[in-house]
């Protein structure tokens, strides 16, 4: 097995269960990892504010790789590197999704923003659904709410405003229309601009430059550890620069074929504690078809 010291996981889909929660078995792994001198990182989509959450109410530390690499921090919250939209890119951005009538957030460096609470919920309440990553819609409903009314993301009259500033790192879109998905992408992708996704609804659109991959190698780059040293764990599209850009690239077995079949390995889902399982297969020195 390489020697691994840094462990990037991807958190919806990967960290977290149906609960949005870290199990016990994951934080035990995590622990013992970061006891042997590996750093084990997040690596999402969210932002710093709401990946911090669940990590805090597991009693862990670690650095996060947060807005799929815009935002990479230390333990601490110490800024490693930010990669911000131009105001002018986002005037250009917010055209099209207006044009399409997809309702979109912004993630500045303060957090996340809405202007339309109650469509949020609806769309969030829908994606999650879709996805089947919650035990029922009641619960979808509690969770969607939660995000929104706790401040997980804050209500704005204004986004132009907004972002005058607070440094602008990403805009989550969501459409449960493959048609106007499509089309977004299509004219977003005329420029510079990186575009994925964490979900089959959404669309996740940062800086050019700002990828869970290149947001790994500056983490991996700024604590010392060569990436061929590296572990990637994720499931979905924004994943998979990360699981090609470590030595270790390991999809879940919640992921798409599409998504797998960019990864060394595949571990279990993460309601059976995937995460966990594979780096017990790190600690225990076993080979992951490298």
């Amino acid at each position: 097995m390489t020697n691994i010291k840094l462990i990037a996981t991807d958190m919806d889909g990967t960290l977290l269960n149906k609960k949005r929660q870290i199990s016990a078995r994951t934080i035990e792994a995590i622990r013992e990892a970061q006891a042997q001198g590996i750093i084990v990182a997040a690596c999402t989509g969210r932002d710093f504010f709401e990946a911090e959450a669940p990590i805090r109410e597991a009693n862990l530390t670690m650095p996060i790789i947060g807005v799929n690499g815009a935002d990479v921090r230390l333990e601490d919250g110490t800024m490693v590197e930010r990669k911000i939209i131009a105001p002018e890119l986002f005037k250009k951005i917010r055209d099209v999704l207006e044009a399409h009538d997809v309702y979109y957030e912004v993630y500045t460096s303060k957090g996340a923003f809405t202007k339309d609470v109650e469509r949020g919920i609806d769309i969030i309440v829908d994606v999650l659904m879709s996805i089947e990553e919650v035990p029922s819609e009641e619960y979808a409903r509690a969770y969607a709410k939660e995000r929104f009314h706790q401040g997980g993301v804050k209500l704005v009259d204004n986004y132009e405003t907004l972002i005058e500033t607070d440094p602008l790192l990403k805009l989550l879109a969501f459409s449960k229309d493959d048609g106007a998905r499509l089309a977004v992408r299509e004219k977003l992708s005329q420029y510079d601009l990186e575009l994925s996704a964490s979900a089959k609804d959404n669309i996740e659109i940062t800086h050019k430059s700002a990828s869970k991959g290149i947001g790994l190698t500056t983490l991996a780059h700024y604590v010392g550890v060569d990436m061929e040293e590296t572990m990637a764990i994720g499931d979905n599209e924004n994943d998979i620069s990360m699981l090609r850009a470590a030595k270790v690239g390991v999809a879940m077995a919640n992921a798409d074929a599409s998504i797998q079949a960019h990864a060394n390995w595949v571990t279990k889902t993460n309601h059976e504690d995937g995460v966990a399982f594979a780096i017990e297969q790190v600690l225990a020195g076993n080979a992951l078809n490298v």
